[in-house]
């Protein structure tokens, strides 16, 4: 407003300045040509106005903009740093307050007691403010306002920060402590823990080689990365140590940093043909992982092809309808597959249904093909089944 006002006062400097340059040039017209000709407009009366007007602004207004930029960027800082202090100093007075029921929420954010595998989701511009317990990243970054950084995926939030989601719907806040304290404001969706169904599942698969844990445990209830799905991927087919042996050329970009980890088995599922790309360059490591993606990459093991148009023998989008098609899920476990989110309880399961399914146009399993190959032995394949609660 400052600037414009400034351009409102310093207006009349620059239709003096126009004025005076064409009372100046209007003699070109002469007794007998009155009126100027459009080439003595265009080629001579213009360039003049607009070199009186260069004039004016670099004489007049360039030299005093700075100051006012000044003063304008000094007042917003101030501004910003007046309104962060006073809400650091409102939630201090809050957290004060033993059970943090005592001093009312501030308008504008809703308290939640929430339990590991809870996710908070919303729109940019959401804020989480952790308080107790302990919860972390999922997918894109978020913003920690309260020292300007930023927080990749699989981060621990810090406790009393404030982070905020940014412009981009595949972010999301995870619980990951038994219970946590939580503030969260503007447009936020608090979606329930998810229930874990599949640990027995879990535990067949582990003494096999095909599924790993963490220190807090298998963590069926988080959402699956794409890179994490590959890595899941490759250790159920049995070929990850061959993927982990490198040399390979990577076209993407992007599995980078916090995703190098998974540049080598990347770079090999492409070469089989298992993964592409969100495009020629990207394959975005930290994105979510659907369950549409995750099937296709068991469809494409089993020897599948994927793509539009009568040739291919399914598209992506309809991966899960093929699955049942094959007989490797069966209709309910098909929908209960597909919930609001694809969790490593979900990849769990359908990867356990993908031993007994069928290679194209072959009776024989990828079991089989595990064991032939000397991956797992029928002692571990028969107590696998015996944990999961099925017969061999």
């Amino acid at each position: 407003m400052k600037k414009n006002k400034l351009i409102y006062n310093l207006l009349p400097i620059l239709v003096t300045a126009v004025i005076l340059t064409t009372v100046t040039l209007a003699a070109a017209g002469g007794a007998d040509d009155p009126v100027a000709t459009l080439s003595y407009i265009e080629n001579t009366l213009l360039p003049e106005i607009n070199k009186k007007i260069t004039s004016v602004i670099t004489d007049k207004i360039n030299p005093i903009l700075p100051a006012k930029q000044q003063a304008a960027n000094s007042a917003l800082t101030y501004t910003a740093q007046d309104a962060d202090r006073a809400f650091k100093e409102m939630v201090a007075k809050a957290a004060l307050k033993q059970g943090y029921g005592i001093e009312p929420t501030p308008k504008g954010w809703t308290r939640y007691t929430l339990y590991r595998g809870a996710i908070i989701t919303g729109q940019p511009g959401t804020s989480v403010i952790v308080f107790s317990g302990g919860a972390m990243v999922e997918g894109s970054p978020v913003i920690n306002l309260t020292n300007g950084t930023e927080l990749t995926n699989a981060r621990a939030l810090t406790n009393g920060s404030r982070y905020m989601l940014a412009a981009n719907a595949n972010t999301s806040v995870v619980i990951t402590s038994a219970a946590a304290e939580v503030w969260v404001a503007y447009g936020q969706r608090v979606t329930p823990p998810h229930p874990r169904r599949n640990n027995k599942m879990a535990d067949a698969r582990y003494p096999l080689g095909m599924f790993r844990g963490t220190n807090d445990g298998y963590l069926l209830e988080n959402r699956l990365t794409r890179a994490q799905g590959v890595a899941l991927f490759l250790r159920l087919i049995g070929e990850e140590e061959a993927a982990l042996k490198g040399g390979l050329s990577n076209p993407f970009t992007d599995v980078t940093g916090d995703e190098s980890w998974a540049a080598d088995l990347v770079a090999y599922a492409y070469s089989k043909g298992y993964v592409n790309g969100i495009s020629a360059s990207l394959f975005a490591p930290g994105e979510f992982m659907s369950i549409q993606h995750f099937n296709t990459l068991l469809l494409r093991a089993l020897g599948y092809k994927e793509g539009r148009g009568p040739e291919y023998d399914f598209y992506y989008l309809d991966a899960l309808d093929k699955c049942v098609g094959i007989g490797m899920l069966t209709s309910a476990q098909a929908s209960r597959a597909n919930g609001t989110f694809f969790r490593r309880d979900n990849a769990v399961e359908l990867s356990w249904r993908a031993l007994d399914a069928r290679y194209k146009n072959s009776t024989a399993t990828m079991a089989d093909s595990l064991l032939n190959s000397g991956f797992i032995t029928y002692q571990q394949l028969s107590r696998a089944r015996e944990l999961a609660g099925e017969s061999s």
